[in-house]
């Protein structure tokens, strides 16, 4: 699914979608909710794919 159609069916900007991509903006539990709806899988799995991210980039010394 490419940011412009996640844009669409969540109802927000592209540019927001890209930022949030980029770890440039941190959405809300409320915007969370409605990229999980768009992409029709749980905000849960959001979180824990984020967080699973995150725990082998500081394994590799990359993030503070």
């Amino acid at each position: 699914m490419t940011q412009k159609q996640l844009a669409e069916l969540a109802m927000l900007s592209e540019s927001y979608i890209s930022l949030i991509e980029k770890g440039s903006k941190i959405p809300s539990l409320y915007t969370l909710e409605k990229i999980s709806k768009a992409l029709k899988v749980s905000m849960g799995s959001l979180i824990k794919d984020d967080i699973n991210y995150t725990k082998r980039k500081n394994k590799k010394g990359t993030l503070n």
